[in-house]
């Protein structure tokens, strides 16, 4: 075996052509076990930058009149993201406006 168990598969040996009164050199093609993929760039957030008090009284304000139950999992989920929103928008209104 030309390689370990372990690696075998990742591992492909060719037989080049032969140099001129010598030997046929061997070639090797190591392939990668993890492949990485293409990611599109994703939205960062600066935790510290936000206005947490903000935030919640916003949430506050917009699930208050919900009944909280099971029903109401997926809209107070919706609400949170609504405020989150709101309040992303401001920080990013704030920071344009020091440029």
């Amino acid at each position: 075996m030309f390689v370990i168990s372990n690696i075998a598969t990742l591992v492909n040996k060719l037989v080049l052509e032969p140099i001129p009164r010598t030997h046929r050199p061997i070639g090797i093609n190591i392939n990668a076990a993890v492949v990485p993929k293409t990611v599109l760039s994703q939205r960062r957030f600066n935790f510290t930058k936000a206005n947490w008090q903000a935030f919640l009284d916003e949430q506050d304000d917009l699930i208050e009149d919900l009944e909280p139950s099971p029903m109401n999992y997926e809209k107070v989920i919706e609400l949170v993201h609504m405020a989150a929103r709101n309040k992303s928008l401001e920080v990013a209104k704030h920071l344009l406006s020091q440029i």
